[in-house]
């Protein structure tokens, strides 16, 4: 997801839903520390995925598949979430 912005947001539109409230310090904070340990859970699995669901009302997308810590499939487009995150591993 490209910013913690829309985890807000969805938060929120859940919340006016009926949904349970989360606050906001804690979606950001919850952002930034779970970034580097999906990164290290993706490459540790037999094979991971990532997906990007950055856009609302949109079908999220596979943009990355690893396979025992090594790229094997990418998307011709990457977000710039995904080349910041995953610099270090987009090599096939």
């Amino acid at each position: 997801m490209d910013s913690p912005d829309l985890s807000v947001g969805r938060v929120k539109a859940r919340t006016e839903e009926g949904g349970h409230d989360v606050p906001e310090d804690k979606i950001r904070a919850r952002y930034e520390r779970s970034r580097p340990l999906v990164r290290e859970a993706v490459l540790r699995a037999d094979r991971g995925m990532v997906f990007d669901n950055s856009r609302l009302n949109t079908p999220q997308q596979q943009m990355l598949v690893f396979a025992n810590g090594r790229l094997i499939k990418t998307s011709p487009i990457l977000r710039q979430w995904i080349l910041t995150a995953y610099a270090a591993d987009l090599v096939i």
